[in-house]
């Protein structure tokens, strides 16, 4: 079934009951907020690229950080299917989606509905006030804690690059991505919303692949995630890992100690766990 942007009930009951809870702390978020609410003057594309989860999670991430604008990447608008496996309110009032890739529930990123009183300057507050209040009327309200579902759903929403958070959220990519506003919502199979039901967005079939994803060196050692600088890697691997330099074309990836490392032609930051696991080689140095 369609989850449509109609005229529903209104959620500031729901939200207010939230508030007053001693539990629950809510308030609109400041961090790239223009850019995630679509207050910034952009409008999204009217044809979404089809994609994957998993095509996502590979995507070369670009440099950004809090203060960033608008990204050339966080122009267009991005389908994709899997499981909705949670949702909860946030701190920032966004509902917070978890999607599972299909068939791999490991594999994992986050989409987000703003709340449209957080939302003042942009024309979406009501499609996300008629999405969020049909989620809770499915499944639930969230009041902070997560909402199980693990159902079939396709998404549709603009590219977001997050800034890592201290603590990680649940179903965060690699690559910080997100779809982040989400446009449309259906449950199970059929159709997407037609353009009359989602304003500007009509999805068409178009290529998979991630467009500004940089290829590898090998075919077929999927998932990993590649950061053009070194600060990026280091905030994505955590402490834990160890920050590598991945020649791209040779296939080998260099520590920090190789006159190598940062120096190839072609190559990219990774995170050491990742390359092993997607089959590339240290050079031994």
């Amino acid at each position: 079934m369609c989850i449509r942007p109609v005229s529903l009930v209104a959620i500031g009951a729901t939200v207010a009951g939230i508030l007053s809870s001693p539990t629950a702390a809510f308030g609109c978020g400041q961090e790239r907020w223009s850019v995630k609410v679509l207050s910034d003057g952009f409008s999204p594309p009217s044809t979404p690229i089809v994609t994957t989860i998993d095509a996502l999670r590979a995507t070369m991430r670009p440099s950004v950080t809090a203060n960033s604008p608008r990204l050339s990447s966080e122009k267009k608008t991005y389908q994709v299917s899997g499981t909705l496996e949670v949702y909860k309110m946030e701190g920032d009032e966004d509902y917070h989606l978890v999607l599972d890739s299909p068939g791999n529930s490991k594999h994992t990123m986050i989409a987000e509905i703003p709340a449209k009183d957080c939302a003042p300057k942009s024309t979406l507050g009501s499609l996300w006030q008629g999405l969020r209040t049909e989620l809770d009327g499915k499944f639930g309200s969230s009041n902070g804690n997560f909402i199980t579902v693990n159902k079939p759903v396709t998404v549709i929403g603009v590219m977001f690059w997050d800034i890592p958070h201290a603590t990680p959220q649940r179903g965060v990519a690699p690559n910080n991505v997100e779809l982040h506003p989400i446009l449309a919502l259906k449950f199970g199979s059929g159709p997407m919303p037609s353009p009359s039901a989602v304003p500007s967005v009509a999805p068409t079939t178009m290529p998979s692949a991630a467009p500004t994803a940089t290829p590898t060196a090998t075919p077929g050692k999927h998932g990993l995630v590649k950061y053009s600088t070194e600060a990026e890697a280091i905030a994505a691997c955590g402490s834990g890992d160890q920050v590598v330099w991945l020649n791209t074309r040779s296939g080998l990836y260099h520590t920090k100690s190789s006159r190598w490392y940062g120096k190839t032609m072609k190559g990219a930051y990774v995170c050491r766990s990742a390359a092993d696991a997607a089959g590339y080689t240290f050079a031994g140095e």
